[in-house]
Formats: structure tokens, C-alpha cells, sequence
């Protein structure tokens, strides 16, 4: 995952100039996801660009919970988690779903590399990034989990794609 502000040094008006644009243009997308607890299990989403999918996927922002207080986290893996929950949906109505994908697992190991984590009470909403969490180029991918076996993970994430 590549952090970077695509647009200059415009500030938080450039920033919701481009998202509009790519609204409009129906290159901005929506997922979300929730895997629920089981136990000796971390529960894990993904927001995974495929590979050969010929587009960036820049992530405007996300929000995840979990369901224990714990150290909710995003980590760089880049191999596709097991269950495809969903395509991107298209935030211009009737446009066609996105290329990114979001998937779920699952998993006695926290897979990837941490990129940011923070402390948060059970339940409570963490707001990455607004605007522009990172960027994802094709086989990219970041998975959204908590530090805790045994929680159930959500999380909504809006991107686009260029």
C-alpha cells in the first residue's frame, strides 16, 4: 500500500473536488463487510486490488470495528483472502461494479505487515484516513482485523479507481 495525496497540495477542498469528480464519473466505489467471532480465530476483510485488474484503487477513507476492546489494525497482504464478500458498488446508481473486491476469512494467524493500528473500546468506530487512506496498484491488497481471537471485525470502505 502506497500512501500518497493524489492531487497536489490542495488541501481538504481538492481532496473533495477529485472524490466528487470521480463520484460523477462513476469511478468511485463502496464495500462493506462482517465476519462474525469464532473462537482461536482473528476475524480478517480484505479490500484487495486482483492482480491484471489494470486500474489503481485510491482509498478515500474506512471505517472498521471490532467487537473486543483491542488494538484494531490494517495490514499490507497482498494474497487473496478465501471468500469473496463482494465487488465494489458503483456510487454513481446503474454503474458498473468496481474491480476492487472485498474478501474474508477466518484465521488462526494475523496475516501481512501492521501499517497502522490504534486502541479502541469494544465496538467503537475507527476512522482511518479521510482523505486518502492509501493506494492499491494491482495485487495490492490491506486486510482489516483486531488483535483479539474470538471478535467479529466490520468494516465499510470507499474507494475509486483510475
Amino acid at each position: 500500500m502506497h500512501v500518497a495525496f493524489p492531487g497536489g497540495t490542495g488541501g481538504a477542498a481538492a481532496a473533495a473536488d477529485i472524490w466528487h469528480t470521480k463520484v460523477r464519473a462513476g469511478a468511485a466505489f463502496t464495500a462493506s463487510a462482517f465476519v462474525a467471532a469464532l473462537a482461536a480465530n482473528y476475524s480478517l476483510i480484505q479490500l484487495l486490488n486482483p492482480v491484471g485488474s489494470g486500474v489503481t484503487l485510491v482509498i478515500y477513507g474506512a471505517i472498521s470495528t471490532v467487537s473486543l476492546t483491542s488494538r484494531p489494525t490494517i495490514r499490507e497482504y497482498d494474497t487473496a483472502l478465501t471468500t469473496l464478500d463482494m465487488n465494489g458498488v458503483n456510487l454513481l446508481r446503474g454503474g458498473a461494479a468496481g474491480l476492487g473486491a472485498v474478501r474474508t476469512e477466518q484465521a488462526a494467524a494475523v496475516p501481512g505487515s501492521r501499517t497502522n493500528s490504534t486502541d479502541a473500546l469494544a465496538n467503537t468506530p475507527i476512522y482511518w484516513p479521510f482523505p486518502w487512506l492509501g493506494q492499491l496498484s494491482a495485487g495490492e491488497g490491506i486486510v482489516f482485523c483486531g488483535s483479539a481471537v474470538n471478535s467479529q471485525v466490520s468494516a465499510n470502505i470507499w474507494w475509486y479507481e483510475e
